[in-house]
């Protein structure tokens, strides 16, 4: 195998990766609004969209200004609807382990960490 065939494979499982991981937060993101009610939902993704130009497939590689909008929008409350992101990408990815340092979940990170342990898979 040739240097370009390499890369080109690499690339390949690059590009299949990233829709499987955005595929992966978008639905855990959708299950826990969906709890919240659809209104809620509608209205959530609407403001991302107003005052961030975030639209719902971009959540995944801006995660950090999704946790701003969360913040923002629930305030302390974000926590609990993080906590439950994560307990649905926990359920869909069960061979992903979290280890932090600081001993807290850190959400932005754990889904950073996520995608690299997809793209190591």
């Amino acid at each position: 195998m040739n240097c370009t065939q390499t890369e080109n494979q690499q690339q390949l499982q690059i590009n299949l990766i990233s829709p499987i991981f955005e595929d992966l937060v978008t639905s855990a993101i959708d299950q826990t609004l969906s709890k919240l009610g659809t209104n809620v939902k509608q209205v959530f993704y609407s403001f991302l969209e107003n005052h961030y130009t975030l639209r719902r497939k971009e959540i995944p590689d801006r995660i950090n200004e999704f946790d701003d909008a969360l913040g923002k929008t629930f305030g302390t409350s974000a926590t609990i609807v993080e906590i439950d992101i994560v307990r649905n990408l926990r359920q869909i990815v069960p061979s992903f382990t979290y280890i932090t340092t600081s001993g807290e979940l850190n959400f932005e990170d754990y889904v950073k960490s996520l995608k690299r342990h997809i793209e190591n898979f």
